[in-house]
């Protein structure tokens, strides 16, 4: 391949992989209103907001999975949610595929024009579902093992520490994609060992053996350290449900680990994908038959199986084999084949990469890109359309809620891929929402073993959000506002739901606020629980009582008297 027009092809492909990007102002994918709610979190405690300091706290040091919240929160200092999620995904993208042509440059000087595969392997199944994390951690899995392969002979102190913030970033981006690249580092290190072995004549053979571990593990050290800790919080989350019926050659054979929306719409241009790729497989497979059987200059079986392409084809045939095998869901994660799947075929891409394409298959690899990108691009804007308008109505909730109120935020939306559609509003201005699944130890954002006692009502929070209350609660607080996007599916509800009854007592509507999908509530328990407290307070044995309790449970009095009005309020009214 000529360098010159290699580099304007990737640079052009990689314009128009950007594209689909600039179509809408949000993305709208399953998990992106998370990682925004965490960014605004982390930057709420980074101002020292006093509300939030009382619910939450940043994760400890050791915790991976959080270069994209860390990122997004870092440019919320200066550009609206919207923005800084549309400048991480343009690095996303970027990142992706510059990493993945260092490491085949990394590998061989002239690779075969099928690298550019890349391209549509960046917008995953995962990438859709808004897993950012994992995705992005690809591309830095790429330039680590690619500045490894480049510097492999000359890995002095500083190129090994250059090789150990890469490994971190790895490390922090995702810890699953984490685990691949110490994988294919081992890999490679083994086949160089035993390259090595093969081949040194010195007496002493081992020393240069020692010398590949000792260049590799120095570099991995710290972060294996603290995976450790991060591990061991892994494997005390319960295994995730559902996938158990997950049909893994349906999957592979319709290349559904592309698909993002629509599936009857996206499937003709996936299957079509993985069946060029397929036929690109056999190809270089009769090429590599041909230089070992039937060329002139025959091509020696012993000098392929101790070149790198060798051990490239062992770890994708073990990826693949690793997506046969695997389960579907391990302690606190689901989607795992999926994940493994997108690792292996990224191998796949990387391998047929680095056989060289005639010119006419060339040209036929650039038509299928551009075909594919011009159908299945569509397809994302068409529906990205879609759900960037039902964004910005739900994000209208915001205006009309004070500033560091502590809200529940619940969603009746009937889509699959709307299910944290709430947790968009407080992503731009600083609410407390107690329903959030976006705080968790394996994030970047936890909840305070001391934060308050909360109330939805004058009913403990526990059992209509995701809030745990503890007994040794600072504090106690309620949900003065709450959001229910999906109004007519709230409304069909039967009038004996739970939540329903809670907010019909103990909340008045916001009919001031006009809105499609969302309704508003606000507390309404005044002036019924104000008297109480009042009667409360002149009862000198009620409240020496009190006193007494506040004593034994080192609870202040106050929040007792609050929580004793909230239980006669209860006994009461309710």
């Amino acid at each position: 391949m000529n360098r010159k027009y290699e580099k304007v092809l990737f640079f052009s492909l990689l314009a128009g992989n950007l594209i689909p990007l600039f179509f809408t102002h949000y993305i709208g994918s399953l998990d992106a209103p998370k990682h925004l709610q965490i960014a605004n979190i982390m930057l709420e405690l980074w101002k020292g907001n006093p509300v939030f300091k009382s619910f939450f706290e940043l994760s400890p040091i050791y915790t991976a999975n959080v270069f994209s919240h860390y990122f997004l929160a870092a440019e919320r200092f200066l550009m609206p949610a919207w923005l800084s999620e549309k400048m991480l995904l343009v690095f996303y993208v970027i990142l992706i595929a510059a990493g993945f042509r260092y490491l085949v440059l990394s590998i061989t000087k002239k690779p075969g024009w099928t690298y550019f595969f890349i391209f549509p392997m960046t917008y995953t199944s995962l990438f859709h579902l808004g897993f950012y994390n994992y995705s992005i951690a690809f591309g830095f899995l790429f330039f680590t093992v690619g500045f490894y392969l480049r510097n492999f002979h000359a890995m002095n102190w500083k190129n090994q520490f250059k090789l150990l913030l890469l490994v971190m970033l790895t490390y922090y981006a995702h810890f699953f994609v984490y685990g691949f690249l110490l994988f294919i580092l081992a890999a490679l290190s083994l086949q160089k060992m035993v390259v090595a072995l093969i081949e040194t004549t010195a007496r002493p053979k081992f020393k240069d053996v020692w010398k590949i571990f000792r260049n590799i593990a120095l570099p991995v050290l710290p972060s294996v350290l603290l995976a450790i800790p991060y591990l061991r919080l892994i494997l005390q989350q319960p295994v995730a449900n559902g996938g158990n019926q997950f049909n893994r050659w349906e999957y592979l054979f319709d290349f559904r680990v592309l698909l993002g929306y629509i599936e009857m719409e996206e499937l003709p241009m996936t299957k079509f994908l993985f069946w060029t790729l397929l036929i690109l497989f056999a190809l270089s497979l009769g090429w590599i038959v041909y230089r070992i059987f039937f060329a002139k200059e025959k091509t020696n079986l012993n000098v392929i199986v101790k070149s790198e392409k060798f051990v490239w084809s062992l770890i994708t045939i073990f990826f693949l084999a690793f997506f046969i095998l695997m389960p579907n869901n391990l302690n606190g994660s689901g989607n795992i084949l999926p994940r493994i799947l997108i690792m292996a075929v990224y191998l796949f891409v990387l391998w047929l990469s680095l056989w060289p394409t005639h010119k006419i298959v060339n040209i036929l690899i650039v038509i299928t890109l551009v075909v594919y990108g011009s159908v299945n691009y569509s397809v994302h804007v068409k529906h990205r359309k879609d759900l960037d308008a039902m964004i910005t109505e739900i994000k209208a909730a915001e205006s009309q809620i004070p500033a560091n109120s502590v809200t529940v935020f619940r969603n009746y939306i009937d889509r699959w891929n709307t299910i944290h559609f709430q947790s968009y509003i407080g992503t731009d201005v600083p609410l407390l929402n107690l329903n959030s699944l976006s705080i968790s130890p394996l994030f970047a954002v936890n909840w305070r073993d001391d934060r308050p006692q909360t109330f939805v009502g004058m009913k403990y929070s526990d059992a209509y959000t995701y809030y745990i209350n503890v007994p040794h609660a600072s504090g106690t607080k309620f949900a003065e506002y709450l959001a229910v996007t999906g109004k007519k599916e709230f409304e069909a509800l039967p009038e004996t739901d739970e939540f329903k009854s809670v907010v019909n007592h103990d909340y008045r509507q916001m009919k001031e606020f006009n809105n499609s999908i969302v309704d508003l509530y606000k507390l309404n328990i005044e002036p019924a629980y104000s008297e109480i407290i009042e009667r409360i307070k002149l009862d000198t044995n009620y409240l020496n009582n009190l006193k007494t309790k506040s004593l034994h449970t080192e609870v202040p009095i106050e929040d007792l008297v609050m929580r004793e009005a909230i239980w006669i309020y209860d006994q009461k009214y309710n």
